[in-house]
């Protein structure tokens, strides 16, 4: 499958930690060439050839402060995750376990190794012919993924076969920058290219930004998911 990128995707948080110090000792030229400073000399002459009325008498101006300032984009490419991204992919797997515990830690279970857990099952996934399993790389770094699979038919649910998506997570330094949109339209082609006629999803109680971010690319409530809790001393049931 293709990987499909984002040539022109301006990410501020991530621009924020890596935007580059601009150079106060150069300028760019018309044609958007950097040529070396003016002393005072050449620039009060360049400005009296241009302006000989305004600067006839007029004292060499102070040196240039800073570039002009520039807008930086950064490409970001969702493609299909690879072994060598089973790292990244344990990472990000076990930061999403850890934050759904923080959500509700009695309902979401935490294994000791999740990250090797991880690790070991998304690679196992990827490599599947019903899964799909993809990244999203900015600037090199692997900052996102996405999991589904086709589940078949179930009756305890009434769901006919339909694609299952079951993760979504980005990283913090990406975030707020379109991302999770990217990869949940790529994960939702993808999986509906598998034949598929409909992906289903859940996300929790809490998870509120998510909610609204899947509510606006077209998902809508169909269950609620209620947990209750076993008394701590259950009450045996009499043996007949």
């Amino acid at each position: 499958m293709s990987a499909v990128a984002v040539t022109r995707m301006t990410m501020s948080r991530y621009l924020d930690a890596h935007r580059p110090v601009l150079d106060t000792s150069e300028h760019l030229s018309a044609h958007g060439h950097r040529e070396p400073p003016l002393d005072d000399t050449r620039r009060s002459a360049t400005r009296a050839r241009l302006h000989p009325r305004r600067y006839e008498k007029s004292p060499p101006s102070a040196p240039l402060r800073a570039a002009p300032h520039r807008s930086i984009h950064v490409p970001l490419k969702i493609r299909a995750a690879s072994a060598a991204d089973e790292p990244a992919l344990g990472r990000m797997g076990a930061a999403l376990a850890h934050k759904h515990h923080e959500f509700d830690a009695q309902r979401f279970m935490l294994p000791d190794d999740v990250e090797a857990g991880y690790r070991t099952w998304l690679g196992r996934e990827a490599r599947r012919r019903d899964a799909v399993v993809i990244v999203a790389e900015l600037d090199g770094e692997v900052v996102g993924y996405a999991y589904g699979r086709v589940e078949p038919v179930d009756w305890n649910a009434l769901l006919d076969s339909a694609g299952a998506f079951h993760d979504l997570w980005v990283e913090p330094k990406a975030r707020k920058g379109g991302v999770g949109a990217l990869l949940a339209e790529e994960l939702m082609r993808r999986l509906t290219a598998l034949g598929v006629p409909r992906v289903v999803l859940h996300t929790a109680a809490r998870n509120e930004p998510a909610q609204r971010m899947f509510a606006r690319l077209g998902w809508r409530p169909t269950m609620v998911e209620m947990t209750r809790e076993a008394p701590a001393d259950p009450e045996p049931i009499s043996q007949r």
